[in-house]
Protein backbone atom coordinates (compact mmCIF):
# COMPACT_ATOMS: atom_id res chain seq x y z
CA UNK A 1 0.00 0.00 0.00
CA UNK A 2 1.12 3.54 -0.74
CA UNK A 3 2.75 5.23 2.23
CA UNK A 4 4.34 8.61 2.79
CA UNK A 5 3.99 9.54 -0.85
CA UNK A 6 5.75 12.85 -0.42
CA UNK A 7 8.98 10.99 0.35
CA UNK A 8 8.78 9.15 -2.96
CA UNK A 9 9.10 12.39 -4.90
CA UNK A 10 12.73 13.19 -5.77
CA UNK A 11 14.12 15.79 -3.37
CA UNK A 12 15.24 17.89 -6.27
CA UNK A 13 12.15 18.63 -8.35
CA UNK A 14 12.63 18.95 -12.08
CA UNK A 15 10.54 21.99 -12.86
CA UNK A 16 8.95 22.64 -16.22
CA UNK A 17 8.93 26.41 -16.57
CA UNK A 18 9.30 26.76 -12.82
CA UNK A 19 6.61 26.47 -10.20
CA UNK A 20 3.24 27.55 -11.53
CA UNK A 21 1.35 30.06 -9.38
CA UNK A 22 -2.21 31.28 -9.19
CA UNK A 23 -2.18 34.44 -7.12
CA UNK A 24 -5.30 35.94 -5.54
CA UNK A 25 -3.90 39.12 -3.99
CA UNK A 26 -6.14 40.60 -1.31
CA UNK A 27 -8.63 37.86 -2.06
CA UNK A 28 -9.76 39.74 -5.20
CA UNK A 29 -9.92 37.48 -8.22
CA UNK A 30 -10.45 40.47 -10.49
CA UNK A 31 -6.71 41.20 -10.50
CA UNK A 32 -6.27 38.05 -12.57
CA UNK A 33 -8.71 39.18 -15.23
CA UNK A 34 -11.86 37.73 -13.68
CA UNK A 35 -14.96 39.29 -12.22
CA UNK A 36 -17.40 37.64 -9.85
CA UNK A 37 -20.93 38.37 -8.85
CA UNK A 38 -22.76 36.70 -6.01
CA UNK A 39 -26.07 35.04 -6.84
CA UNK A 40 -27.81 37.10 -4.20
CA UNK A 41 -25.40 40.02 -3.81
CA UNK A 42 -25.09 41.75 -7.19
CA UNK A 43 -21.95 43.82 -7.55
CA UNK A 44 -20.20 42.44 -4.46
CA UNK A 45 -16.72 41.02 -5.02
CA UNK A 46 -15.96 37.51 -3.80
CA UNK A 47 -13.27 37.24 -1.13
CA UNK A 48 -11.48 34.00 -1.95
CA UNK A 49 -9.39 33.01 1.07
CA UNK A 50 -6.61 30.58 1.81
CA UNK A 51 -9.15 28.38 3.60
CA UNK A 52 -11.27 28.35 0.43
CA UNK A 53 -8.24 27.40 -1.65
CA UNK A 54 -7.29 24.48 0.61
CA UNK A 55 -10.89 23.27 0.64
CA UNK A 56 -10.76 23.21 -3.15
CA UNK A 57 -7.53 21.17 -3.14
CA UNK A 58 -9.06 18.58 -0.79
CA UNK A 59 -12.15 18.20 -2.95
CA UNK A 60 -10.19 18.14 -6.21
CA UNK A 61 -7.94 15.34 -5.00
CA UNK A 62 -10.93 12.99 -4.74
CA UNK A 63 -12.90 14.23 -7.76
CA UNK A 64 -10.51 15.29 -10.55
CA UNK A 65 -13.08 14.74 -13.30
CA UNK A 66 -15.43 17.25 -11.65
CA UNK A 67 -12.83 19.88 -10.81
CA UNK A 68 -10.57 19.62 -13.87
CA UNK A 69 -12.99 19.16 -16.80
CA UNK A 70 -10.44 20.57 -19.25
CA UNK A 71 -8.10 17.65 -18.52
CA UNK A 72 -10.02 14.72 -17.02
CA UNK A 73 -12.68 12.87 -19.01
CA UNK A 74 -16.08 13.09 -17.26
CA UNK A 75 -17.16 10.13 -15.11
CA UNK A 76 -13.85 8.29 -15.47
CA UNK A 77 -12.35 9.01 -12.04
CA UNK A 78 -12.20 6.17 -9.50
CA UNK A 79 -10.80 6.24 -5.98
CA UNK A 80 -9.58 3.44 -3.70
CA UNK A 81 -9.19 4.42 -0.02
CA UNK A 82 -6.72 3.11 2.53
CA UNK A 83 -6.90 2.86 6.31
CA UNK A 84 -5.78 6.49 6.37
CA UNK A 85 -8.48 8.82 4.97
CA UNK A 86 -5.77 11.16 3.70
CA UNK A 87 -4.04 8.47 1.65
CA UNK A 88 -5.66 6.84 -1.37
CA UNK A 89 -5.14 5.81 -4.97
CA UNK A 90 -7.06 7.27 -7.87
CA UNK A 91 -7.24 6.61 -11.60
CA UNK A 92 -8.86 8.53 -14.41
CA UNK A 93 -8.72 9.11 -18.14
CA UNK A 94 -6.85 12.35 -18.82
CA UNK A 95 -5.93 14.31 -21.91
CA UNK A 96 -2.39 13.66 -23.04
CA UNK A 97 -0.42 16.87 -22.63
CA UNK A 98 1.10 16.87 -26.10
CA UNK A 99 -1.85 15.24 -27.86
CA UNK A 100 -4.93 16.75 -26.18
CA UNK A 101 -7.38 15.08 -28.56
CA UNK A 102 -6.42 11.73 -27.01
CA UNK A 103 -7.10 10.41 -23.49
CA UNK A 104 -5.07 7.92 -21.50
CA UNK A 105 -5.34 6.15 -18.14
CA UNK A 106 -3.43 7.98 -15.40
CA UNK A 107 -2.85 6.27 -12.02
CA UNK A 108 -1.87 8.33 -8.98
CA UNK A 109 -1.20 7.56 -5.33
CA UNK A 110 -2.42 10.56 -3.35
CA UNK A 111 -1.54 11.94 0.08
CA UNK A 112 -3.03 15.00 1.77
CA UNK A 113 -0.84 16.87 4.26
CA UNK A 114 -3.20 19.19 6.15
CA UNK A 115 -0.44 20.69 8.29
CA UNK A 116 1.47 21.87 5.21
CA UNK A 117 -1.67 22.30 3.11
CA UNK A 118 -0.05 20.22 0.39
CA UNK A 119 -1.32 17.39 -1.80
CA UNK A 120 1.10 14.88 -3.33
CA UNK A 121 0.24 12.84 -6.43
CA UNK A 122 2.70 10.03 -7.16
CA UNK A 123 2.29 8.60 -10.63
CA UNK A 124 2.29 4.82 -11.04
CA UNK A 125 2.73 2.51 -14.01
CA UNK A 126 0.06 0.07 -12.78
CA UNK A 127 -2.20 -0.71 -9.85
CA UNK A 128 -4.07 -3.75 -8.56
CA UNK A 129 -7.40 -2.72 -7.08
CA UNK A 130 -8.73 -4.22 -3.83
CA UNK A 131 -11.14 -6.43 -5.80
CA UNK A 132 -8.32 -7.84 -7.92
CA UNK A 133 -8.65 -5.66 -11.00
CA UNK A 134 -5.46 -4.59 -12.71
CA UNK A 135 -4.98 -1.13 -14.18
CA UNK A 136 -2.13 -0.11 -16.45
CA UNK A 137 -1.20 3.51 -17.08
CA UNK A 138 -1.00 4.83 -20.62
CA UNK A 139 2.55 4.65 -21.93
CA UNK A 140 2.21 7.46 -24.47
CA UNK A 141 3.02 9.98 -21.74
CA UNK A 142 5.74 9.89 -19.06
CA UNK A 143 4.81 9.03 -15.49
CA UNK A 144 4.44 12.28 -13.57
CA UNK A 145 4.63 13.23 -9.88
CA UNK A 146 2.83 16.42 -8.83
CA UNK A 147 2.61 18.57 -5.72
CA UNK A 148 -0.12 21.16 -5.20
CA UNK A 149 0.05 23.42 -2.17
CA UNK A 150 -1.34 26.62 -0.67
CA UNK A 151 0.72 29.61 0.47
CA UNK A 152 0.16 33.21 1.50
CA UNK A 153 -1.93 35.01 4.07
CA UNK A 154 -5.57 34.14 4.71
CA UNK A 155 -6.74 36.99 2.48
CA UNK A 156 -3.81 36.77 0.07
CA UNK A 157 -3.80 33.09 -0.97
CA UNK A 158 -1.42 31.61 -3.50
CA UNK A 159 -2.04 28.28 -5.22
CA UNK A 160 1.25 26.68 -6.26
CA UNK A 161 2.14 23.45 -8.00
CA UNK A 162 5.12 21.69 -9.49
CA UNK A 163 5.77 18.40 -11.21
CA UNK A 164 8.37 15.85 -12.21
CA UNK A 165 8.06 13.94 -15.47
CA UNK A 166 10.04 10.70 -15.30
CA UNK A 167 12.08 10.71 -18.51
CA UNK A 168 15.58 9.65 -19.48
CA UNK A 169 16.41 13.19 -20.53
CA UNK A 170 14.70 16.60 -20.64
CA UNK A 171 11.71 16.68 -22.99
CA UNK A 172 11.77 20.08 -24.68
CA UNK A 173 8.26 19.75 -26.08
CA UNK A 174 6.92 19.08 -22.59
CA UNK A 175 8.93 21.99 -21.15
CA UNK A 176 7.54 24.31 -23.82
CA UNK A 177 3.99 23.14 -23.13
CA UNK A 178 4.18 23.99 -19.44
CA UNK A 179 6.05 27.22 -20.10
CA UNK A 180 3.09 28.32 -22.19
CA UNK A 181 0.66 27.21 -19.49
CA UNK A 182 2.61 29.24 -16.94
CA UNK A 183 2.04 32.40 -18.99
CA UNK A 184 -1.74 32.08 -18.77
CA UNK A 185 -3.03 34.99 -16.66
CA UNK A 186 -6.39 33.39 -15.90
CA UNK A 187 -7.45 31.05 -13.13
CA UNK A 188 -7.22 27.31 -13.61
CA UNK A 189 -10.59 25.67 -14.11
CA UNK A 190 -10.53 23.86 -10.75
CA UNK A 191 -10.70 27.18 -8.90
CA UNK A 192 -13.51 28.38 -11.15
CA UNK A 193 -15.48 25.17 -10.55
CA UNK A 194 -15.04 25.54 -6.78
CA UNK A 195 -16.21 29.15 -6.84
CA UNK A 196 -19.24 28.34 -8.96
CA UNK A 197 -20.33 24.95 -7.65
CA UNK A 198 -19.31 25.12 -3.97
CA UNK A 199 -19.39 28.83 -3.10
CA UNK A 200 -22.34 29.62 -5.34
CA UNK A 201 -20.91 32.51 -7.34
CA UNK A 202 -21.12 33.08 -11.06
CA UNK A 203 -17.73 33.81 -12.62
CA UNK A 204 -16.63 34.80 -16.11
CA UNK A 205 -13.60 36.32 -17.77
CA UNK A 206 -13.37 40.03 -18.46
Amino acid sequence: MFRNGRHDVPERWTRCAGTVDTVCWNGHLSVLGWWTQGDHRPGVDLRYTRMNLWDMEIRKASAPDFYIPSVVKPYTAEKWPSDNPDVFTRASEQRLWLNPAEFGVIIEHVELDHAKQSVYFIGATDYTTPDGGHLVADTRQPIVHVEHWVEGEENEPINRWRMVHVTDQPDQAMIDFFAEMGRDVYLRDFIEVHIREVLGYQISRK
